[in-house]
C-alpha cells in the first residue's frame, strides 16, 4: 500500500470471504493512532464503524474522555 503524502480514497469492496477484512483492521489501526494524536491535539474526531463490539467502543471512547 502507498503510504506517502497526498490525499486518499480507500475503497474495500469484494465477494465475502474474499479478503476485505484483513486490510480494512490495518487501516483500522493506523486510523485509530492518528485519531488519538487528533484528540491530544484537541481536535474533533468522528470515527465510524457499524459494527464495533461494546469493547471496542469503549477502546476508542476512552482515549477521548
Amino acid at each position: 500500500m502507498d503510504t506517502g503524502p497526498g490525499p486518499r480514497l480507500i475503497l474495500l469492496c469484494g465477494l465475502p470471504g474474499a479478503g476485505k477484512t484483513t486490510p480494512a483492521r490495518r487501516l483500522e489501526r493506523r486510523f485509530s493512532r492518528h485519531a488519538e494524536e487528533l484528540l491530544r491535539l484537541g481536535q474533533t474526531v468522528v470515527l465510524e464503524f457499524g459494527f464495533w463490539t461494546r469493547a471496542e467502543r469503549e477502546e476508542k471512547r476512552d482515549p477521548a474522555a
